[in-house]
C-alpha cells in the first residue's frame, strides 16, 4: 500500500512538472520543444484537461476554432494568441477566424489589435451579429459610446433576436442615461428567452439604479424561480428587500447567495452592516469571524470588524484590528480615520490626532473626518484648530445636529457662549431627547450665573437619562444635593460597573465618586477614588517632566537680573511709547490656587474685565523667547518684544474693546512671568498663593482638561509644584521690585476686605463694596471653580489636606525637604 501511494503521487508530480514545462516552453515561444515535450508526456500516460486542445493547436493542421475557444475559456489566452493569428495567416479570407483572433488579442489585453482582427473580419462578413457585438463591447469598454452604438445597431439589424447584444446595448443605453431605451432592450431580450435567469436579474438591476426597488425585487425574484442557486440574484434580492424594509428577508438571502458563493465579501459585509443596523452587534461580530475565515485577506472585512468592535466599546481590540489592516493598507484613510477613532475613545489623543491627519491627507475634507478632527483638537486644547475643524465639517453638512453640539462644545470652552447657546439650542431643535447636548447647555447656562434655567435643562438631562456617566458628573459637579439624592444611588450602580465603560469615562466616573465620597466624610475611600481617576488619565495623557525641566532651566539662564537690567537700560534711551490706556492684568500661579476668585473680586470692582483663561500669550511667548536667545540686548529686539506685547493686547481687547483693565487668569503664565515683562511693561501682575499641601490635593482631585499632566501622580505634582515655587522665586529676584503682587487664599479666606484693599491700591483702582459681594457678580466662569465663586467666602477648603494626611505621606515628604524659607516654605 506504502509503494502503490509513492507511485501515485510520483505520477501526479511528473504529470504537473510535464504541464508546466510544457507551457513554459510555449511561453518562450519555442514551439518545437513544447511539441516535443507534449509528445513525451503523451506516450508516458500523462494527461491534462486541456492537453488535447493545445496539442491540435501545435500540430496547426486544420481548423482550430474549438480547440482555441477551450483554451480561451480556460484564460490561457496568451497560449491561444500565435496560434489563432497563424490561423489568419491560413484562412484570410474566413471572417470566422479573424473573429477568433481578435478575441484572443482582447483577452491577452491588446485591444487596439482586437478592433483591427474585428474590422477584418466585417470587412469579410459585414453583417456577422458576433463580430459586431464584439466590437461594441469592446468600443464600450473604451468609452467610445457613439462607435459601440453603431455596432450593437448593426448586430441587432443581423439578427434582431441575438440576446447577448440586446442585453449589452441596455448597459450602454443605461450608461447614457436613456433609461426607457435600455428596458426595452432588456424586455425585449426576455422575449427571446424568458427561461434565461441572467436576463430577469440584469432587468432588476436596471430598475434598482432608477430606484424602483418593488419591481427590481420581482425580476429578481423570477430569476430565482428559475435557479434558486443564483448566488447574484440572491444577493440582489436582499438588497431590494433591505431598501424596502423587510429586513428579515434580506438577511436570508444574503446567507442563500453566500451558500452558493461562500467567498463574496460584499455580500459578507452587507450582512454585517444589517446585523449593525439591527442593534445586533454581537451576532456582527461573529458575522465577521465567519466571513473572514473565507476571505482572510479582504480588508473591508477588517474594517468592519474594527467597526464592530468599536461600536461595542471594545476600543483596545478595534486599535489592533485596525493596525492589522494598516499593515496591509499603510495609507487607507478609513484605516487611518477608524484608528485615529479608537485611539481618541482610548483617552489617547495626541496619537489620534496624528492618524486623523493621516486620514485628511488621503481622502481629503469630508464632514465625519472633520467632525473627528476638531474634537480631538478640543480634547487636546487646541481650540483654534478645532474651530477651524469644526466650522468645516458644518459647512460640508450644515443640518448635522452632532457637528453644531461640537461646535457648541468648543465655542463654549473658548468663551463664545452667546455662539454656543446658539448652537446647542438649534441641535436640540432638531434632536429634542439628546440628554448629553441638554446636559451641556445646563452647564454654560450655570457657569453664566443663570441658574434656575440651568437647573431645568439639568433636571430633563437626567430624567432622559438618569444612568449617564457625563451626565451625572456634571450634575454632582454643578448642583446641590444631599445624602438622599437618587443621584448618588444611580451614581453608586453605574461605578460598581464601570469596567465596561472606555476609560475617560471610567476616569470621569471615578473623580465624580471621590467628590461625593468627600462630602460624605469618607476620605480613604474617596482618595482611592480619585487616585484611581488619576491612574487612567496618566495612561491617557503621559507628562513630559524632562521637557518641563529643560524648559524652567532655559528660562532661568536666559531671564537673568542682569538681562532685566539691561533691557530697562535701552527702554529708557528709547523714545517715549505712547500710552493707549490699556493695561492688562495677568493672573498667575498654579491651578487652584484662588485665581478664580481674585478675577470674580476684580470683575465685581466694575472697572476690571474678566476674560477668563486666555491661551493668546503662549505662541508670543514662545516667539519673545526665540528673539532675546537670537543674540545680546539690543533695541531692534526690545522693539520686536513691544510689537508682540501690542499684539497681544489688540488680541485680548477684542473681547472688550471700551475696556481699562482686562484680566487674563490663566495661571501658566506664571512660567512667561520674564517674558511678558520685557513684551508688556505696563502689564500687572496677581500673583495667586495657596499652601502648596492644598494646592497639589485640589489639583489631584480635580479632572483637568488637557494640559495638566502633571497633575495624576502625587509626587509628580509635587516636583511640578516645587518646580513652580523656584520659578516664582526667581522671578521675585530677577524683575524690579514691586511688579508682582502677592495674593494668598487663606489671607482672602480670613480677612477679605484688608486683602482686596491693597490688591485694588496696586492696580490703581478704586474701592467697591462689590468686591465683598463677588459671588453676586453676573458673569460666566469657566473654570473647576465656578460653582464655587458663586458662593460667598468659606473657610472649609483651608488646611483641606489634613483629610487626606495618611495618604499624602510621600507628597508631604517631598515638600518638606526645601523649607528653607520659614514662612513661603509651603507657598
Amino acid at each position: 500500500m506504502h509503494t502503490a501511494a509513492t507511485g501515485g503521487q510520483d505520477t501526479s508530480d511528473g504529470q504537473a512538472s510535464w504541464w508546466a514545462a510544457l507551457l513554459a516552453s510555449h511561453a518562450r515561444g519555442d514551439l518545437v520543444a513544447a511539441r516535443a515535450l507534449w509528445r513525451q508526456g503523451r506516450a508516458q500516460g500523462f494527461d491534462h484537461p486541456l492537453a488535447a486542445p493545445l496539442g491540435l493547436c501545435l500540430d496547426g493542421a486544420g481548423r482550430l476554432d474549438e480547440a482555441l475557444l477551450q483554451l480561451l475559456r480556460a484564460g490561457l489566452a496568451t497560449v491561444a494568441l500565435p496560434h489563432a493569428m497563424a490561423q489568419t495567416h491560413r484562412y484570410p479570407a474566413e471572417a470566422a477566424v479573424w473573429k477568433l483572433a481578435g478575441l484572443a488579442q482582447r483577452a491577452s489585453g491588446d485591444v487596439k489589435e482586437a478592433e483591427a482582427c474585428y474590422r477584418q473580419a466585417l470587412q469579410l462578413a459585414p453583417d456577422d451579429t458576433e463580430a459586431h457585438y464584439n466590437l461594441g463591447n469592446l468600443l464600450r469598454a473604451r468609452g467610445e459610446a457613439a462607435g459601440a452604438e453603431q455596432h450593437y445597431r448593426a448586430a441587432l439589424d443581423a439578427d434582431a433576436r441575438h440576446v447577448p447584444s440586446l442585453n449589452n446595448f441596455a448597459l450602454l443605453l443605461e450608461d447614457l442615461g436613456r433609461n426607457d431605451e435600455a428596458a426595452a432592450c432588456l424586455q425585449q431580450a426576455l422575449q427571446c428567452q424568458p427561461q434565461l435567469p441572467e436576463l430577469h436579474n440584469n432587468l432588476g438591476l436596471h430598475w434598482a439604479r432608477r430606484g424602483d426597488w418593488p419591481r427590481a425585487l420581482a425580476c429578481y425574484q423570477q430569476a430565482l424561480a428559475l435557479d434558486p442557486n443564483l448566488a447574484w440574484s440572491n444577493d440582489n434580492a436582499a438588497q431590494a428587500y433591505w431598501q424596502l424594509g423587510q429586513l428579515d428577508q434580506a438577511r436570508r438571502h444574503w446567507r442563500q447567495a453566500l451558500r452558493f458563493a461562500p467567498n463574496a465579501a460584499e455580500s459578507w459585509e452587507s450582512l454585517i452592516v444589517l446585523s449593525c443596523r439591527q442593534g445586533q452587534l454581537e451576532d456582527a461580530l461573529s458575522l465577521c469571524d465567519e466571513a473572514l475565515s473565507h476571505c482572510p485577506n479582504a480588508l473591508a472585512l477588517q474594517s468592519r470588524q474594527a467597526d464592530v468592535l468599536f461600536q461595542l466599546g471594545r476600543h483596545e481590540a478595534a486599535e489592533t484590528a485596525w493596525r492589522r489592516v494598516l499593515s496591509s493598507a499603510p495609507a487607507w484613510a478609513r484605516a487611518c480615520h477608524g484608528l485615529g477613532l479608537a485611539l481618541a475613545a482610548r483617552g489617547c489623543d495626541a496619537e489620534a490626532l496624528d492618524w486623523l491627519r493621516r486620514a485628511l491627507a488621503q481622502c481629503g475634507p469630508n464632514a465625519a473626518l472633520c467632525n473627528d478632527l476638531g474634537n480631538t483638537c478640543f480634547a487636546l486644547g487646541y481650540m483654534s484648530e478645532a474651530l477651524s475643524y469644526l466650522r468645516l465639517a458644518r459647512s460640508l453638512d450644515p443640518q448635522c445636529a452632532h457637528i453644531l453640539a461640537n461646535l457648541a462644545n468648543v465655542l463654549r470652552a473658548d468663551g463664545r457662549e452667546e455662539e454656543a447657546e446658539a448652537c446647542y439650542r438649534e441641535a436640540l431643535r432638531q434632536e429634542p431627547d439628546r440628554a448629553d447636548w441638554c446636559s451641556s447647555l445646563a452647564c454654560l447656562l450655570l457657569e453664566a450665573g443663570r441658574r434656575t434655567e440651568g437647573e431645568e435643562w439639568m433636571d430633563r438631562a437626567l430624567r432622559l437619562a438618569p444612568a449617564h456617566p457625563v451626565i451625572l458628573a456634571n450634575a454632582l459637579q454643578y448642583l446641590p444635593f444631599r445624602d438622599d439624592d437618587p443621584r448618588l444611588a444611580a451614581l453608586d450602580t453605574l461605578y460598581s460597573q464601570r469596567g465596561d465603560l472606555p476609560a475617560p469615562l471610567q476616569a470621569r466616573l471615578a473623580f465624580a465618586m471621590g467628590r461625593v465620597r468627600e462630602q460624605r466624610g469618607q476620605y480613604p475611600q474617596a482618595f482611592a477614588a480619585f487616585s484611581e481617576g488619576n491612574r487612567l488619565r496618566a495612561r491617557m495623557q503621559p507628562w513630559d517632566e524632562a521637557g518641563e525641566i529643560a524648559r524652567l532651566a532655559e528660562l532661568r539662564a536666559l531671564l537673568t537680573p542682569a538681562l532685566f537690567a539691561r533691557y530697562a537700560a535701552l527702554a529708557a534711551t528709547a523714545p517715549a511709547r505712547e500710552d493707549d490706556g490699556r493695561v492688562p492684568v495677568f493672573i498667575v500661579g498654579l491651578p487652584r490656587s484662588g485665581s478664580t476668585l481674585v478675577e470674580q473680586i476684580l470683575v465685581s470692582q466694575g472697572e476690571v474685565y474678566g476674560a477668563g483663561e486666555q491661551r493668546l500669550m503662549r505662541p508670543l511667548a514662545e516667539q519673545a523667547l526665540r528673539l532675546l536667545a537670537r543674540g545680546e540686548p539690543d533695541i531692534v529686539t526690545l522693539q520686536a518684544l513691544r510689537v508682540l506685547g501690542r499684539s497681544y493686547k489688540d488680541a485680548l481687547w477684542r473681547l472688550a474693546p471700551t475696556a481699562r483693565s482686562i484680566a487674563d487668569k490663566m495661571p501658566g503664565n506664571v512660567f512667561y512671568l520674564g517674558l511678558i515683562h520685557l513684551m508688556l511693561p505696563e502689564a500687572r501682575f496677581i500673583h495667586t498663593m495657596r499652601d502648596l499641601r492644598d494646592v497639589c490635593v485640589s489639583c489631584f482631585t480635580v479632572p483637568f482638561h488637557a494640559g495638566h499632566g502633571y497633575s495624576d501622580d502625587l509626587t509628580a505634582l509635587g516636583r511640578h509644584a516645587l518646580r513652580y515655587r523656584a520659578l516664582a522665586r526667581h522671578w521675585r529676584q530677577a524683575l524690579p521690585p514691586g511688579r508682582v503682587f502677592d495674593v494668598r487664599y487663606e489671607d482672602l479666606v480670613a480677612d477679605l476686605p484688608g486683602t482686596v484693599g491693597p490688591l485694588l491700591d496696586y492696580l490703581g483702582l478704586a474701592w467697591n463694596d462689590a468686591c465683598l459681594q463677588f459671588h453676586r457678580a453676573e458673569r460666566t466662569v469657566r473654570t473647576a471653580s465656578a460653582m464655587q465663586v458663586r458662593q460667598p467666602l468659606y473657610a472649609s477648603a483651608v488646611a483641606r489636606w489634613r483629610r487626606y494626611e495618611p495618604q499624602l505621606a510621600p507628597l508631604l515628604a517631598l515638600l518638606s525637604q526645601e523649607e528653607e524659607d520659614g514662612a513661603d516654605a509651603l507657598y
